[in-house]
């Protein structure tokens, strides 16, 4: 029987280190955006570029094998590119929606009460904002993905960096697994309690549209980008259009202009100079458009595991016990 993975509350706040430490300023001082923290100077972080494009490329070879392999479940999970006279078996589909269906419910089951008396009022306030809360961060939505990634990966990855200061809700984000590469010496992002095992660094590809890009009012050098690389096959791009095919797409990319126009960018988070940061960039991570100081003891990022094996990131999936008996 799978072992229950924590749903209530995991997305309504921020990790209590995350959240304490939110407002502290590093002892050095940084030029930085009195908005969000961000570094508007690039000189000083011209021998970030390099640094990045070496972990790049190890955390690359070191997961491509995985991603391989993922792909070829999520045909076996719903192959709508089968034969039609072909019969497809279900077998992993039932079993992770039997285990999903299990651990997942789209109701705030978390309830506050009074301990004293007179604690009433209080406590039928912060029930109040707490399915306020949920229900802005769309919280229903965040938890279900983050279960399936959790069973059908073997580890959930939740990016917790925004704000929304119109809700004062944060703005949870799942990260596709199949976009994500790590430290392949790192056991989870944070490590245990004396930060052993935690990721040196690890990252990701996104797309932006230009619109997108300006709007953030974060990323700087956006005139400088290349004007051809929406159509860029990656390698995290090709993973992206083997889920489509899976799902009965052909495969099709088409450049489009002006403010729907994409680009291909790299966030990227790592330490530099003994400090962390995230980086994001573009040009094939020749180019930085934000350098964003990360002012917390840890990651941003929340990983779960559904069968953590010790030492090891990956531990067991639902796919790992059940592949075989679906070919």
């Amino acid at each position: 029987m799978a072992k229950k993975i924590p749903t209530e509350g995991d997305t309504m706040v921020m990790d209590p280190e995350l959240k304490d430490e939110k407002d502290k300023s590093d002892d050095e001082s940084q030029d930085e955006d009195e908005k969000d923290g961000s570094v508007d100077d690039f000189e000083e972080f011209a021998a970030v570029i390099p640094q990045i494009q070496a972990e790049y490329d190890l955390g690359y070879k070191f997961i491509k094998v995985k991603w391989d392999a993922w792909l070829v479940r999520l045909k076996l999970y719903n192959n709508q590119k089968r034969g039609k006279e072909d019969i497809g078996d279900p077998l992993l589909f039932t079993i992770l929606q039997t285990v999903l269906a299990s651990l997942y419910t789209d109701q705030l089951a978390v309830t506050f009460k009074g301990r004293e008396h007179g604690d009433d009022e209080t406590a039928e306030n912060c029930q109040m904002t707490a399915e306020f809360d949920s229900e802005e961060m769309m919280k229903e939505v965040t938890d279900y993905d983050w279960i399936w990634d959790t069973l059908f990966f073997g580890r959930g990855l939740l990016l917790m960096m925004e704000w929304d200061d119109e809700t004062k809700t944060p703005i949870p984000e799942i990260i596709d697994p199949l976009t994500f590469i790590r430290d392949p010496d790192a056991v989870s992002i944070n490590g245990e309690r004396k930060k052993k095992g935690a990721s040196r660094f690890f990252g990701r590809e996104i797309r932006m549209t230009e619109r997108e890009l300006k709007a953030a009012g974060v990323y700087k050098n956006i005139d400088s980008l290349s004007k051809a690389d929406e159509t860029q096959a990656t390698p995290i791009e090709q993973n992206k259009q083997a889920r489509r095919e899976a799902q009965g797409y052909d495969v099709l990319r088409q450049a489009l202009s002006g403010d729907n126009k994409s680009h291909i960018l790299y966030e990227w988070f790592t330490w530099y100079k003994g400090k962390r940061y995230l980086f994001t960039l573009g040009q094939d991570r020749t180019k930085l458009l934000r350098v964003q100081p990360i002012k917390t003891k840890k990651w941003p990022v929340i990983d779960r595991t559904l069968y953590r094996t010790s030492h090891d990131w990956d531990g067991v999936s639902i796919p790992d016990l059940c592949e075989d008996k679906q070919r």
